[in-house]
């Protein structure tokens, strides 16, 4: 697993916890077969450390005595700084891109008879993204109920 690979996978795990113990990652990580337990560590903590410097964790040591008696010189807990739900993203996509993204979820409303959810390619919204991802899961039978509504009413006010 790479950094940035781990990196998402902490950013979904932080989805429903909010503090990632390095004594966890056994339990918490799918099986690494091809890098060394340390190495994989180094790797954790490399990912958590990048999403410290942006600000979505902050770490700690658990027992601040193993720290000063120079037991270990690395944090070992990281906590959520507040809940990933809360972060948002600005992203700057294409003319084409955003006009696929609208023939899609244009098709897709048709299909459905679904007047609510047209999308317009010259004002893309977090709305559109959100049906996106839904059709996607639906197309590869995902069921998973997602409630996107609540979430852009927030981000919104």
């Amino acid at each position: 697993m790479t950094i940035l690979e781990t990196r998402n996978w902490l950013v979904n795990y932080f989805l429903n916890s909010k503090v990632f113990n390095l004594d966890q990652i056994a339990d918490v990580f799918p099986h690494q077969e091809n890098i060394h337990p340390l190495e994989f560590k180094q790797v954790v903590i490399f990912a958590l450390e990048s999403l410290e410097e942006d600000g979505v964790v902050k770490g700690f040591v658990k027992n601040p005595l193993d720290k000063l008696k120079g037991l270990i010189n690395f944090n070992d807990c990281w906590i959520l700084v507040k809940p990933i739900e809360s972060f948002s993203q600005s992203v700057e996509i294409s003319g084409l891109t955003a006009a696929l993204i609208c023939k899609v979820i244009n098709e897709a409303c048709d299909d459905f008879e679904d007047n609510e959810n047209i999308c317009n390619s010259l004002n893309i919204s977090s709305k559109d993204i959100d049906n996106l991802i839904k059709l996607i899961l639906q197309s590869k039978g995902d069921t998973t109920n997602f409630n996107f509504e609540d979430e852009d009413e927030e981000g919104e006010e």
